[in-house]
């Protein structure tokens, strides 16, 4: 019983690490795009109001980046909190088996 429980618990830290290297890969790509992306529109959005009002232009973006940041930092700590609980499935398979345990006893 012991051998199969620690082959769960390999199992889902093998699946764990899979899982947190798939999403830092995903992760970064997107993060790079949307940087290249963000970079090239703000230089874009600056380029066309430059001559209307220098500090309008960069005002603006800097606001769009700062709320953009603070609604990222929420997403980021909401996630953080609600993700799942690792070895949940072996820390519960081991409660049913010291709970058939003591029934035996």
């Amino acid at each position: 019983m012991l051998k199969t429980r620690v082959a769960l618990c390999a199992i889902e830290t093998e699946q764990h690490v899979w899982h947190l290297l798939t999403l830092m890969w995903i992760g970064f790509a997107t993060l790079t795009s949307i940087a290249l992306a963000l970079m090239l529109f703000t230089l874009l959005f600056i380029i066309m109001l430059w001559d209307r009002s220098h500090l309008l232009a960069i005002g603006t973006a800097a606001c769009f980046f700062t709320l953009l940041s603070i609604g990222l930092v929420t997403v980021l700590l909401q996630r953080l909190v609600r993700q799942p609980h690792w070895l949940s499935a072996t820390t519960l398979e081991l409660q049913k088996d010291s709970e058939a345990l003591r029934d035996h006893s």
